[in-house]
């Protein structure tokens, strides 16, 4: 079983007398003779207690472009390493902005899990794998902030040279961020997983919520919502929170793995979802709150109309320090995706029938295709019950989002004798040409329906889609 040693770095990584950091070539480079450092996870007990240092890190730099060497030292055993790769600075409004990241590969067995400069602490921070027994090695040493600065002028000329917008740099960071990404024996999670959620309402006001399909692979941990909005709100407003100060589960940002929970009957309605990576000494967090408005619509004596509309309430990823509780902000925005999201509706009284759908979204991100969308429909005879929405409609039209498809027959008569005794009794809309991301990205669906001689109108309503993680 592989074992992370809980060590504080200040008691362990500590640069001898003769540590030193130097100009190699130009003040790009980067030059260090001897860089203590500590075993943090191991497969073998026997390993936690190793020596290990490294002798003449020495990093080349141009234009963010690096190669260099360096010799590990295990106990009394010594290997030279050749290092290659690039930096990338770290932008934005987070934690993290104005620090440097690497993307960087090692020689004979070894990986480069992460190269880090923090500006804010002056500190290069070095993780290293060796690939055959699964140990994970931490080395930290102080830099100078001018040498940090300089390395980050560079790795933004390299990020303009190849055509790098903020956008583009940000997603490589985050996974970067990640130890896990580039680790043979680290912890593999899906980057996406399904998630549906159905539920009833009715033209009386009644409206319910099914247990939603795929809680297997969430951990379903409730918590308030005021408390999460609370929470979300000051770290836009401010970049830092304490845990403490919330009363809300420490597991939702600390362990590893899928979280959601539902509280679509509370007011408001809401659903939050989260993936979570732990690092050695931190978790990083992917989270993203979802506000949801449902109901009934302009209802006339024989039109119904019913809204569906989930918007996103926030969006962030973050950083919680597992000693002190501190929550800091890495990336605004950088919730959650909601991917191949579909949204559909059922009415359950065979007299009643839809008329037209409409799909509709703001703020969101196109993704693959033409950026249409795809209107579903589910032409039944006449009669028959529908129990699951997506068992039975299948791809009728694309439309331009926001357009509206009308259908031939507006009552359940006219239906009948257009389409040979089948009526339309579910709709769908396909929204899997965008993504739903942004912090106030949002998307409706609304079905109009005929509902003979104004009775009341029960509908199911549902929705699913593919939730996706970049960290």
């Amino acid at each position: 079983m592989k074992k992370v040693i809980g060590i504080p770095l200040s008691l362990v990584l500590t640069g001898v007398l003769s540590t030193q950091v130097t100009n190699a070539n130009e003040s790009n480079d980067l030059y260090v003779d001897n860089i203590d450092g500590k075993v943090v996870q191991t497969e073998n007990e026997l390993h936690e207690d190793n020596k290990v240092h490294l002798d003449g890190f020495n990093i080349s730099n141009e234009d963010g472009a690096i190669d260099g060497d360096a010799n590990l030292v295990i106990n009394d055993s010594e290997t030279e390493i050749q290092f290659n790769g690039v930096l990338l600075p770290i932008k934005g409004e987070g934690y993290y902005t104005g620090d440097v990241i690497g993307d960087i590969e090692a020689s004979n067995g070894y990986n480069v899990l992460q190269f880090h400069l923090e500006e804010e602490d002056n500190i290069l921070s070095l993780i290293i794998e060796d690939s055959e027994n699964g140990d994970w090695m931490q080395f930290e040493h102080s830099v100078d902030d001018q040498k940090i600065d300089h390395i980050y002028d560079e790795t933004n000329a390299y990020a303009e040279k190849h055509g790098m917008g903020e956008d583009e740099t940000q997603e490589e960071v985050i996974e970067l961020l990640n130890i896990h990404n580039k680790a043979e024996h680290g912890q593999n999670q899906k980057d996406s997983l399904e998630f549906e959620m159905s539920g009833e309402a009715d033209t009386d006001g009644g409206f319910s919520v099914d247990e939603p399909i795929g809680t297997q692979q969430f951990e379903d941990l409730p918590v308030d919502y005021s408390e999460l909005n609370r929470l979300l709100s000051d770290l836009s407003d401010s970049g830092s929170a304490n845990l403490s100060d919330y009363n809300l589960p420490e597991s939702l940002f600390r362990d590893s793995g899928w979280k959601r929970h539902q509280g679509m009957n509370s007011d408001p309605r809401f659903t939050y979802h989260a993936h979570s990576q732990e690092q050695i000494d931190m978790t990083l967090t992917q989270i993203s709150l979802l506000t949801g408005s449902a109901g009934f619509t302009n209802l006339e004596e024989e039109v119904a109309r019913y809204d569906f509309a989930l918007t996103v309430g926030d969006g962030i990823l973050v950083e919680y320090d597992h000693n002190s509780g501190d929550i800091d902000v890495v990336f605004h925005g950088a919730g959650l995706a909601y991917m191949n999201l579909e949204l559909g509706q059922t009415v359950q009284e065979d007299t009643n029938v839809y008329r037209n759908q409409t799909l509709n979204g703001t703020n969101l991100e196109s993704g693959s295709g033409s950026g249409a969308i795809n209107y579903l429909v589910g032409l039944v005879p006449f009669g028959d019950n529908v129990s699951d929405i997506w068992d039975v409609v299948t791809p009728n039209t694309s439309e331009d989002l926001g357009q509206t498809e009308v259908f031939s027959g507006q009552t359940a008569e006219e239906q009948r004798e257009f389409h040979d005794d089948r009526v339309y009794s579910a709709i769908a809309g396909d929204l899997s040409n965008w993504v739903m991301q942004n912090v106030g990205s949002n998307t409706s669906f609304q079905g109009e329906i005929h509902r003979s001689g104004g009775q009341a109108v029960n509908v199911n309503w549902s929705y699913r889609t593919d939730l996706g993680t970049n960290l």
